[in-house]
């Protein structure tokens, strides 16, 4: 969704392997600060529970899943506002 949102605005997308690249894109779409910021964090709580479940040795709770898919929820919505139908 990141990517769809930094395509649609700014013709790019992050093709670094570090996902937190798209978010120093996402900087760049023009969109108010307040909101952008607060989506960002969204996305930027998701990426550390992704790192953390690839590369961490303890396995994540059940409530790590469920704060994951909330932020998910939330990033997704907000993207999907932002886009063309």
């Amino acid at each position: 969704m990141a990517d769809a949102v930094t395509v649609f605005y700014v013709g790019q997308r992050s093709a670094s392997q570090d996902h937190r690249e798209v978010l120093r894109l996402l900087d760049s779409v023009g969109l108010g600060r307040g909101e952008l910021n607060r989506n960002k964090r969204h996305l930027s709580t998701l990426l550390a529970t992704k790192n953390a479940a690839e590369y961490e040795e303890r396995l994540l709770s059940e409530s790590d899943a469920i704060n994951a898919v909330e932020h998910c929820r939330r990033f997704c919505q907000w993207a999907r506002g932002k886009l063309p139908e």
